[in-house]
């Protein structure tokens, strides 16, 4: 009787999970689903990275969502962080790849795709 309880539980908590996950796709379905990244503030300080002349953008690795991400999106989302970049106007070159030194690069992954 208890072990068909637990089963009984197990399987509503596996079924609520279903339903949510459904629910959040039906919901990202109708509406579009939106970028989300995140910003780090606080890198030691306002004058932190005032040392770099350039910033060069990697294409962010796809790999940790199993061949989920477009190819295309990959150098989509490459270039809009680059003219992101370009437009706060926060270092003398930003580009794919290094220009004046010192460079900054920034790598990513996708870790979500909707």
């Amino acid at each position: 009787m208890r072990w068909a309880l637990v089963i009984g539980l197990l399987a509503m908590a596996v079924g609520a999970t279903g339903c949510m996950t459904a629910a959040s796709q039906g919901y990202y379905a109708a509406t579009g689903a939106s970028p989300r990244f995140f910003e780090i503030k606080d890198l030691g300080g306002p004058v932190a990275l005032d040392r770099y002349q350039s910033v060069a953008i990697e294409p962010f690795d796809p790999s940790p969502m199993l061949g989920a991400i477009p190819p295309d999106m990959l150098a989509r989302v490459q270039q809009h962080a680059i003219e992101y970049l370009t437009k706060a106007r926060l270092f003398a070159g930003v580009g794919a790849s290094p220009g004046a030194k010192p460079a900054l690069v920034i790598r990513g992954k996708f870790i979500d795709y909707d």
